[in-house]
């Protein structure tokens, strides 16, 4: 669906959130003429690590797993992208190609906009500029403090921080087992047993079919 006038912008539930609101009129009109919205279901790719990078997306709602691949053995799921997060920025400054595969983790909504427009504005507008590098400071702020985790973490500090990853805002986390394992490193025994762990401590509430974070300050300090 393509939009044609500012208050689709103004109307967005995510304005506030995006750089779209930076923006002047005349830019934002300019800006407006060349964004389509998209909404997809779980599991669908929208774009694909190594491959040309042509658009920009922006999250509106849902969440987005971001995959590195590893060839000899399954990707690795490095970090999710929630609503208000960019998508494909990264390409704006490695050659135009995208550095990993971003696939639906729930329904999604998002934005789609032309590489070609965001790099317009990065080389003329001072503030989106500043904005674009400060969201890319955070993402890979994100990246090293999971690789840190990873690698030197231990197990709980490792699952808590994922959990943190996958939660909704109701502090619901809907991801079964497998993906957990994952993002963890573990196998799904591991994060069964984990989980129990957590469980007793009265820190998650586990039921079948999700897990329900009860004290998020105790899982924020596990390292």
């Amino acid at each position: 669906m393509r939009m044609g006038n500012t208050d689709s912008c103004f109307s967005c539930k995510i304005f506030v959130k995006c750089f779209a609101s930076m923006l002047s009129k005349k830019e934002l009109t300019e800006l407006e003429g060349n964004i389509s919205m998209e909404d997809i279901s779980e599991g669908n790719v929208i774009y694909t690590e190594r491959k040309s990078a042509s658009q920009f997306y922006i999250i509106r709602s849902g969440k987005v797993k971001l995959e590195y691949g590893n060839y000899s053995l399954r990707p690795m799921i490095i970090g999710m992208k929630q609503e208000g997060d960019y998508l494909g920025l990264e390409a704006l400054f490695a050659n135009n190609k995208y550095l990993v595969t971003a696939t639906s983790f729930s329904d999604v909504s998002y934005c789609t906009i032309p590489q070609s427009s965001i790099e317009q504005l990065v080389l003329s507008n001072t503030a989106i500029c500043k904005t674009m590098f400060s969201n890319i400071q955070r993402g890979l702020e994100q990246n090293l403090k999971y690789t840190n985790l990873m690698i030197s973490g231990s197990s709980l500090g490792r699952l808590a921080y994922v959990l943190l990853l996958l939660k909704d805002s109701r502090g619901t986390i809907n991801a079964p087992k497998e993906e957990i394992a994952r993002m963890t490193g573990f196998r799904r025994e591991t994060v069964s047993r984990l989980l129990a762990k957590l469980k007793a401590r009265n820190i998650l509430e586990i039921s079948h079919r999700e897990v329900k974070i009860l004290n998020q300050e105790e899982l924020e300090f596990m390292e």
